[in-house]
């Protein structure tokens, strides 16, 4: 049985962070849910404050810059938009492979690449695509924002720098160099030529 707890829906984001500021070591943000679900029923994890933030406007960018060579990811995308954006497929095949073989379609509807990474579990595939990316989040709270790179976001299992107070509101992933993708069959990298 989940642990009863007052539900938070904000619509804009310094709403959203003034809650997390306010509720610190009392709530749980809530995005795409498959994992901090699992855990309350499970008995794991429990929080008297959830703060939903599926209505925040914004956070479900999905964006490649064509200029800065960058994709940028809000923490609402779920790993099945990425493995189905036709700007993934084009600029970020590896990404989509991944995507593919990621748990169920359930849990790709869902579940998001960013709630993945914030619950930092240490077997998940995403986390070691985006070191190869060498990506980037973003940490906002309500007085500042602060970029990490990805190998640095992680600390130990299931622990990342992420603070209290702060949202994870972006992943930025740079598009690598030309020659970089899956290997095929007979191809010179797979010879070892």
């Amino acid at each position: 049985m989940i642990h009863p707890f007052v539900l938070h829906r904000p619509e804009s984001l310094s709403t959203a962070l003034s809650l997390i500021a306010d509720l610190k070591d009392e709530t749980r943000v809530l995005a795409g849910g498959s994992e901090l679900v699992l855990l309350f029923k499970m008995g794991l994890a429990r929080s008297d404050h959830i703060i939903d933030i599926k209505r925040v406007a914004g956070l479900n960018r999905l964006e490649f810059d064509p200029f800065t060579n960058v994709l940028h990811v809000g923490p609402l995308v779920t790993h099945r938009l990425l493995e189905k954006s036709n700007v993934v497929k084009q600029h970020f095949p590896l990404m989509v492979e991944m995507e593919r073989s990621l748990a169920n379609v359930r849990i790709r509807n869902i579940g998001t690449l960013a709630g993945n990474l914030c619950f930092a579990e240490p077997h998940a595939d995403p986390a070691a695509l985006l070191l190869v990316y060498d990506a980037v989040v973003k940490l906002q709270n309500s007085a500042r924002e602060r970029r990490v790179r990805i190998g640095d976001f992680f600390t130990d299992y299931y622990q990342t720098v992420l603070e209290k107070d702060e949202l994870m509101t972006e992943i930025e992933i740079p598009k690598v160099v030309a020659n970089f993708g899956p290997l095929t069959r007979g191809s010179a990298r797979e010879s070892g030529q």
